[in-house]
């Protein structure tokens, strides 16, 4: 094929056409700035400053990095080029794997690449994984002087307090407390204790270490004392938002179930920076506390008076209006049928950032067959067979999905001339944006945020099974923070008796930063209501 310098986008579509078909077209294996002229520039998707950009913009973007391919196609042939079976083996030889069942998958991806079939990715390292699961290890049955310490010594109890009753707008003792705990005969074995209560903050205390739960949930605020056998009614309670990432199993693939990294963590800071600048937009909410789960996940609550004394129905609908990934069996969870809503355009932007830099570039969610297949579960049926012929021919993700677009523009295009077509051009209207969506948007446990009896991790207390401690967060922090190195209890608990040497970023600092935030979050909240009280 003839080296292509100069041409206009009409001429560059006709050969990419042609090109794709070409199964003797080499892929560039190699990561290196090359310098083009300005004229010829590869842009990117990033440097897009807004979504108001014509669609035909998006699809430019994929007709130069395209053509950034073709033009040093000449260059890459003359290189040496990497055997494919050599570069496998080599990837093998440095898997420690333990597993059968990831030798056997090891092997079928060695078979499958033998084969040119380079849909087939190798997987992450037996080693990794076990690094990760090793880092999360916390055996709480040998922490237990530490635990005490940590509830007799440092968690913020008075603070905590003023959150039961927040700031004495309703009586303490009517807050209901959850903890769980050991098993006197077995300590392997543990069980719940529901409606707790606590009246000051010495009784708290002396709850805390006579029972040393290794988990501290908070229930609703009931019209009278909390018990089994009377009913109650829930006077108050904060709207609650829980964003677990196991629920974004089908969509991350550095991790999966109950593992985190610091990868899968920026879905949750995404989920965050949208709900936490939506939910003050919409409803005019300003008390949202964000808190680390200790775990995999991050909460919000929703303190101010009007949220926390609202109806079910209410939460029905704020929980409703940000569920726009749906929940259920089917893998495309996201369909727009007119005009986008304002929650979507005001935020695509950003999603369409993240989409490409973290879910392509980073998750590389189009390079092995089990991905691409949930992706291709996303498109029309007439173009999914089409779309895996073609992703046969590219080798990276970012080059896939920039095969999807070029391929998406050229069928909506054909089939727009046809009349008799119009219905499914209007059905395929908004795609790049229903899958951009899907991939990104928050997704919410929809049963915490309705239901008023349900309890929720305590701030400060800590995980059972990490031992990290549930911080209180800055939203505008949430991006930044690192989960792996958030502090564990008997690690805040060792600085404490050392604290006179600490540097500033140890982990009891960070922790006193955290408490520090949730005290000025309490007494915000204590002036704001003060100020509407006296404005009655």
């Amino acid at each position: 094929m003839e080296k292509v310098n100069k041409c206009t986008p009409e001429i560059l579509k006709f050969s990419l056409v042609n090109t794709c078909k070409s199964n003797k077209q080499k892929r560039i294996e190699k990561k290196e700035n090359i310098v083009v002229s300005k004229q010829d520039s590869w842009t990117t998707i990033d440097n897009f400053d807004n979504f108001d950009m014509k669609r035909a913009e998006l699809i430019q973007v994929a007709y130069n990095f395209i053509q950034f391919e073709n033009e040093y196609e000449k260059k890459i042939k003359q290189e040496k080029c990497h055997d494919d079976k050599k570069s496998a083996e080599i990837q093998l030889k440095q898997l420690d794997c333990n597993s059968e069942r990831q030798q056997f998958h090891l092997t079928a991806c060695k078979k499958l690449n033998e084969q040119n079939q380079t849909l087939v990715s190798i997987p992450a390292t037996c080693q990794q994984q076990q690094q990760q699961q090793t880092s999360a290890l916390f055996h709480i049955k040998n922490k237990e002087k530490d635990i005490i310490n940590y509830y007799n010594n440092i968690l913020p109890v008075d603070a905590l307090i003023d959150l039961f009753n927040l700031n004495n707008a309703y009586k303490t003792q009517n807050r209901e407390l959850m903890f769980t705990v050991s098993s006197f005969n077995n300590p392997e074995s543990k069980f719940v204790m529901r409606n707790l209560n606590t009246n000051t903050t010495l009784e708290f205390i002396q709850r805390l270490v006579k029972s040393k739960p290794h988990q501290i949930d908070i229930g609703p605020i009931y019209e009278k004392v909390p018990g089994k056998l009377m009913k109650n009614k829930v006077i108050a309670r904060e709207y609650l938002i829980d964003i677990d990432l196991s629920d974004y199993d089908e969509i991350r693939t550095c991790c999966k179930e109950k593992n985190m990294c610091q990868k899968c963590w920026k879905y949750a800071a995404l989920a965050c920076q949208i709900l936490d600048k939506e939910i003050r937009a919409y409803w005019q909410y300003k008390h949202i506390m964000w808190v680390f789960s200790g775990r995999r996940g991050i909460h919000a609550w929703i303190c101010d008076k009007k949220a926390r004394e609202s109806h079910v129905e209410d939460r029905i609908d704020i929980t409703d209006f940000f569920s726009v990934v749906k929940s259920g069996n089917s893998k495309k969870r996201v369909k727009f049928r007119g005009p986008l809503h304002p929650l979507i355009s005001d935020n695509f932007q950003l999603c369409l950032k993240f989409f490409v830099n973290v879910c392509i570039k980073e998750q590389d969610l189009l390079n092995d067959l089990e991905n691409i297949s949930y992706f291709l579960e996303q498109v029309p049926k007439v173009f999914r067979q089409d779309l895996l012929t073609k992703f046969k021919h590219y080798k990276t993700s970012l080059q896939r999905w920039n095969c999807f677009l070029l391929y998406y523009e050229k069928q909506m295009n054909n089939n727009d001339k046809n009349k008799l077509n119009k219905e499914f051009v209007a059905e395929c209207k908004y795609l790049v944006e229903e899958i951009v969506i899907q991939y990104t948007f928050p997704r919410l446990d929809c049963p915490v945020s309705i239901q008023t009896n349900h309890v929720l991790k305590c701030p400060f207390s800590f995980h059972p099974k990490t031992g990290k401690i549930a911080l209180v967060i800055k939203p505008e922090q949430v991006e930044l923070f690192n989960p792996d190195k958030a502090p564990r209890v008997d690690e805040i608990v060792e600085q404490y008796r050392h604290s006179s040497e600490l540097s500033e970023s140890a982990g009891l600092h960070k922790f006193e930063k955290s408490v520090e935030h949730f005290k000025n979050i309490l007494i915000q909240i204590k002036k704001d209501e003060q100020q509407q009280q006296q404005e009655k």
